[in-house]
């Protein structure tokens, strides 16, 4: 009897843990990115389970994750997380920053466990390309809906129409853009190019319609590197990442020092109507650019005030409370509960200078590698990711960690298949 149960256990084990079944998780996690938070998470934890029992079962796959740099960076900067509990007062917000950040290093660890084909690859980058087409069809018919209801399109509206927050669908579109032109570029049917275009267009109107202007300047920012990737060599480009992205952190955090904030006060007004496409833009100075001048200046302060915080930050779960001190302090009550909307200083708040240095290390890393491989899909997304992580905290909350993770990795891997 205990022979004939092993044997059960066994044939449905290698049922389950089939490549298969791995891909069909894979796929309803990428589809479900854009779409819904909820059920992305619940298809994240089959994954998740999965990943593990598949762990367990064929052990070879702990080499194959062991020696990927790319995800031991993930692993370090997620273990000064839990370093930097050790001296954090509101330890319950410190777990709470540790949950939320453990998508950095499983989602390289699910990636590495099983191999697939590159067709696979690019159903995967269609499978998110079709979902984040729904959510953008579906937050214009909101959109058109309302606007027959005689209702003006303003903040509200918006936040009410979108899938969630604005900003980061936004970013989600803005990679969908980047899905399509990769497609685009391997056909060559007319017809399908043309269509390519008028979606391209939709897309554009989406993010506009949806006040997304970090995505408009990610975008801007895009087309500017496509152009300097087809002028520069690959060791100009490279320095450019490497030596460019740390003096532009640099040169920002020397603005903000010097910025003159007695005269500053101002509280974002979200029931602002947009009457047009111009106003959406010229938004991005007037509410967004503004408001988040005085988040930057706090982010600063607090990162310098000694040199202990400098260096090793506030703590883990002590960013909130610090930034909300600085906000009072200045008589910005209108900030009480805002991050520094930029990641790099959230996380120098967070780690001080080591957490900083961690961060540009994860984020660079990738990029000098693909750039020397060729890979310059994953560069272009990087610019994305470079502007969103410059304007908010995408990688502090679930929406921005599994953009940046999943979207992230599916461009990463792609020529290192390509090349198999």
């Amino acid at each position: 009897m205990p022979g004939k149960w092993q044997s059960f256990i066994v044939r449905h084990m290698k049922a389950i843990l089939n490549k298969k079944v791995y891909f069909v998780l894979l796929i309803l996690v990428i589809a479900s990115l854009p779409w819904h938070e909820h059920l992305n998470g619940a298809c994240t934890l089959l994954l998740m389970l999965w990943t593990f029992l598949y762990n367990i079962y064929y052990r070879p796959a702990w080499h194959e994750w062991r020696g990927r740099p790319w995800m031991l960076l993930h692993w370090l900067w997620y273990a000064l997380f839990a370093i930097g509990l050790l001296w954090t007062a509101d330890y319950s917000e410190g777990i709470f920053n540790l949950e939320v950040h453990m998508l950095l290093v499983l989602v390289p660890w699910m990636w590495a466990t099983v191999r697939y084909e590159i067709k696979q690859k690019y159903f995967l980058l269609m499978s998110f390309l079709l979902s984040a087409s729904l959510a953008l069809g579906v937050f214009i018919w909101n959109i058109y809906q309302s606007h027959l209801a005689g209702e003006p399109l303003s903040m509200k509206l918006i936040t009410e129409a979108a899938p969630f927050h604005h900003g980061f669908i936004g970013m989600y579109w803005c990679s969908a853009i980047l899905i399509a032109t990769l497609v685009a570029s391997k056909s060559h049917n007319w017809l399908f190019k043309g269509l390519y275009g008028v979606g391209i267009v939709i897309f554009l109107a989406g993010i506009i319609m949806a006040n997304a202007k970090g995505a408009i300047l990610a975008i801007f920012a895009i087309i500017v590197m496509a152009v300097i990737l087809r002028v520069l060599s690959k060791k100009l480009i490279v320095a450019l990442w490497g030596i460019g992205v740390p003096l532009l952190l640099v040169s920002f955090v020397l603005a903000i020092h010097l910025w003159d904030e007695t005269s500053y006060s101002f509280k974002l007004n979200y029931l602002l109507n947009y009457q047009s496409p111009f106003d959406n833009i010229l938004a991005f100075l007037k509410n967004s650019f503004y408001h988040r001048l005085g988040q930057w200046h706090c982010g600063v302060e607090v990162w310098t005030q000694d040199w202990q915080t400098f260096l090793f930050g506030v703590g883990t779960g002590d960013a909130t409370q610090a930034l909300n001190a600085c906000y009072t302090a200045n008589d910005w009550d209108w900030l009480q509960g805002y991050s520094t909307h930029n990641e790099f200083l959230e996380e120098a708040v967070r780690h001080g200078l080591i957490g900083l240095l961690l961060l540009l290390a994860v984020f660079l890393y990738p990029v000098i590698r693909s750039i020397r491989r060729g890979n310059y899909w994953y560069v272009l997304q990087s610019v994305a990711f470079f502007v969103a992580l410059m304007v908010d905290c995408y990688l502090s909350n679930q929406k921005g960690i599994v953009w940046y993770m999943w979207i992230g990795s599916l461009w990463y891997w792609l020529p290192a298949i390509d090349k198999k």
